[in-house]
């Protein structure tokens, strides 16, 4: 009984341990602007940045150069291999109270801007945003993270703990996020000290369970992607499907191959093509017997393709 109890008060003292580091406060998009001039105002030594996707096309750059023009900022792209891609790269930028104008313009939470105070200069802000272009998956791969976009860095701050949020960004105290869909924007407040972090130079390691508030658009995306594939390799059956069951047809198509063991995407697009041509029990046709939920599924399911059918 009493290690019991001992465990249920260490649990609570965790939650307010974490409650006391973090806080996660919901403005309106009208108290956004206040809420920035005042953080401008109490500084004490700190900045105030925004983080504009200029990857985009949400008119978030376009605000930056006509509203803020004489801002500090730097392209995250510029010397990385993505450079090619300029002007169109994240940017990070260092906004003071003479940017106002940019401040309102920018408080409309469709553009997907971040914004976020530290006592840390504009250089070292660059060398730490860079540093998190990528990040390494729990089967590890290594992939491009969005992290820059501020609907997508409120998703993963919210299923982060306080101690991996301070792990993730050591270098802010406050983070503004915005609501995709919603004309709200999270106040992520930090109350410990920053003292002087030591930011690794490898990328950034998401977890499992950091990834389920994506698992919904990771599908849509894929979804579309496989979509978009099969408009170019079978439109003709495509267009006999009503646009309302389109989706649901391919998703059901997605669904099945993926209980075939099928995972590689351009596997689960060749799938989808031939459940939408064939129907949905194509795959007991014994020119695909013995290959399903097998280590080299997507390979043999390749080569059956290969063999007798193109």
């Amino acid at each position: 009984m009493t290690r019991c109890r001992n465990s249920y008060i260490a649990s609570k003292v965790g939650q307010l341990y974490n409650r006391a580091l973090m806080e996660r406060l919901l403005l309106k998009e009208s108290q956004l602007r206040p809420a920035l001039l005042e953080h401008l105002e109490q500084a004490g030594g700190e900045s105030l940045f925004a983080l504009v996707d200029g990857t985009a096309n949400s008119g978030a750059l376009y605000e930056l150069f006509r509203y803020a023009p004489d801002a500090e900022y730097h392209p995250l792209f510029l010397g990385t291999e993505h450079e090619p891609c300029l002007p169109h790269s994240p940017y990070v930028v260092m906004i003071d109270s003479t940017h106002q104008d940019f401040m309102h313009r920018c408080s409309d939470t469709h553009l997907g801007i971040a914004w976020f105070t530290s006592p840390y200069s504009l250089n070292r802000q660059v060398d730490f945003w860079q540093n998190r272009l990528y990040c390494r998956l729990p089967e590890g791969s290594t992939m491009l993270c969005r992290f820059w976009n501020g609907h997508i860095l409120n998703r993963y701050l919210a299923a982060l703990s306080a101690e991996q949020h301070r792990a993730f960004l050591p270098l802010t105290n406050n983070v503004f996020t915005p609501v995709r869909g919603e004309r709200l924007w999270h106040h992520h407040a930090q109350h410990d000290a920053l003292s002087s972090p030591t930011v690794a130079s490898d990328s950034w390691t998401i977890d499992e369970a950091q990834l389920q508030p994506f698992v919904a658009e990771f599908k849509r995306i894929q979804l579309n992607d496989i979509e978009a594939a099969l408009w170019e390799s079978i439109p003709n059956v495509l267009d006999r499907i009503h646009p309302n069951l389109r989706s649901h047809q391919i998703s059901a198509g997605l669904v099945s191959g993926q209980q075939r063991g099928v995972s590689y995407h351009q596997a689960l697009s060749r799938y989808v093509e031939c459940y939408l041509l064939w129907g949905e029990h194509f795959w007991r046709h014994r020119l695909f017997e013995g290959i399903w939920n097998k280590p080299d599924t997507d390979k043999a399911f390749f080569q059956c393709l290969l063999d007798n059918i193109e």
